[in-house]
This record gives C-alpha cells, sequence and structure tokens, in this order.
C-alpha cells in the first residue's frame, strides 16, 4: 500500500530516529511503540474530523 507521504520526507523521518542507541532487542518493543502512537495520532484525526473540532483542545 503506497501512503500519500512524500518518499523522500519518510526517508529523512526515519533517518532522524536515533536507531544507533537501540540494541537489537529494544527495536521491536520500538516499533510497536511507535506504531501504538501512530494508530492513537490516526484514530484521534478521525474523531477530530468526525466531530467538527479538537476535542483534546482545551
Amino acid at each position: 500500500m503506497d501512503l500519500p507521504m512524500n518518499q523522500d520526507k519518510l526517508k529523512n523521518l526515519i533517518a532522524s530516529i536515533p536507531t544507533d542507541q537501540l540494541k537489537s532487542d529494544e527495536i521491536e518493543p520500538f516499533i510497536q511503540q511507535m506504531r501504538k502512537h501512530l494508530i492513537e495520532q490516526a484514530l484521534q484525526g478521525e474523531m477530530d474530523a468526525h466531530l467538527g473540532y479538537d476535542c483534546q483542545a482545551s
């Protein structure tokens, strides 16, 4: 599946992650944590779009 994100931006984002500081057994938990945050952010965006406003705004 192709993402709408520019591939150069995606590569730059990945390059900015300090993976050289991760040990081999820390990579999978790190990816799981990134996936969790990405899904939460996407769901929040869906909720904001559905409600028509940012429900977390104070």
